[in-house]
């Protein structure tokens, strides 16, 4: 066994490499704008409108995701989950009409997300004492298949748009056969029983708070799966070029991000997320130069590097808020943030670059990011003082 894992249970291994397999084949969401203005004839603010219903299947998913999982078992709703989001991604390839499409774009990520609160669960329940070490396993696997997939979807461009809903659906159902073959059911016995407080995080002043800054930043990453793209191919580089281009985000993550983990690992957690919303914020900023591949790249890069710097912070500081009887309630409202941001991204950017243009929506990103690091130096910092 490779010495990351070394220790960790055999499930969870199991667990990693469906993870990685489902990623390496998740084509579809980063090509979803591309297809629909390319294949479909969608205008921008159309496509905004469309792939919001993505955000708010994820927004939705989470919360009934892991209630269902307390209730059902983390492997059912994994197995069931993993099926139907394959399924979708299916009827999305077919679909031809805006409303069949409206609907199999919501589908693809409220059936296909739910497995994700029980995947995590299921890594809690396995791993009591070191969950910090297999949370960022995940996060590795995660950046590792996202590279890889844009990198086999600029080779699988040649075949069409076809080829990257089968093989995205093929690796889901991969993922959710591994499941049920070697996944062990790890729910608590009695967890049933337990009654849910979905909106407890959310009477939390201090949890509130942050989650707001998360939702700002969710919203700027999110420009990269919905109008970075249209963006990129309104100068001139191709679908495949933006696959080849946006997967160095990856390639840094898994080369850069257990370094900078320990070179952070004493850190303020609030200091270090208004460092990480400032990077972020600069970087899709430069994007408004709109000078070809390279100024692509450089800003990819310094936001990338935004990312790494506060992707390990954000689950502390939920940990650190969150009462020890409420951390998965808690760790689940988290998630939503990033669903909402998925949500309002594509209709606020979408309508902003329709609107206004590229380089407003891109200092407009710029802006916003220097506020949530404004916010996490004051706000979340109080937050952990009182905690």
């Amino acid at each position: 066994m490779l010495s990351p894992f070394r220790g960790l249970p055999r499930a969870f291994v199991v667990l990693w490499c469906g993870m990685l397999v489902n990623r390496l084949g998740g084509f579809v969401v980063p090509f979803l704008a591309i297809y629909l203005t390319s294949q479909r004839g969608f205008s921008v603010e159309r496509v905004g409108l469309v792939l919001s219903l993505y955000g708010a299947g994820s927004v939705l998913a989470g919360p009934l995701g892991g209630w269902l999982s307390d209730r059902l078992g983390r492997k059912k709703v994994m197995v069931a989950s993993l099926g139907l989001g394959a399924v979708s991604v299916l009827a999305l390839a077919w679909a031809r009409t805006g409303p069949a499409v409206a609907m199999a774009v919501f589908c693809v990520s409220f059936l296909g997300d739910m497995y994700r609160p029980a995947a995590s669960a299921m890594v809690a329940d396995l791993i009591p004492g070191e969950r910090q070490r297999a949370f960022g396993l995940v996060y590795w696997a995660v950046n590792l298949g996202f590279s890889g997939a844009m990198v086999i979807a600029g080779a699988l461009m040649r075949f069409g748009y076809a080829a990257l809903f089968i093989a995205d659906a093929a690796t889901t159902l991969a993922f959710a056969a591994l499941a049920a073959w070697k996944l062990p059911e790890t729910r608590p016995a009695g967890a049933k029983t337990h009654p849910l407080h979905i909106a407890a995080p959310f009477r939390d002043r201090d949890f509130a708070g942050f989650f707001l800054l998360m939702l700002g930043i969710a919203v700027i990453y999110s420009q990269a799966h919905c109008t970075l793209p249209v963006d990129m191919q309104s100068h001139g580089i191709s679908a495949a070029g933006f696959g080849y281009i946006i997967a160095i985000n990856g390639v840094m993550i898994v080369l850069l991000q257990p370094w900078i983990s320990r070179k952070l690992q004493r850190a303020h957690p609030a200091r270090m997320l208004a460092v990480s919303g400032a990077l972020t914020g600069l970087g899709f900023g430069v994007q408004a130069l709109a000078g070809g591949a390279p100024v692509y790249v450089a800003a990819i890069v310094v936001w990338t590097f935004g990312e790494m710097v506060g992707a390990p912070m954000g689950a502390a500081v939920v940990a650190a808020l969150a009462p020890p009887s409420l951390r998965g309630t808690y760790q689940g409202a988290f998630g939503m943030a990033w669903g909402g941001g998925a949500f309002l991204a594509p209709m606020l950017g979408g309508l902003v670059m329709g609107r206004l243009g590229a380089p407003s929506l891109w200092l407009g990103c710029m802006a916003l990011g220097g506020l949530v690091g404004l916010g996490h130096w004051f706000i979340t910092a109080a937050a952990l003082r009182r905690r």
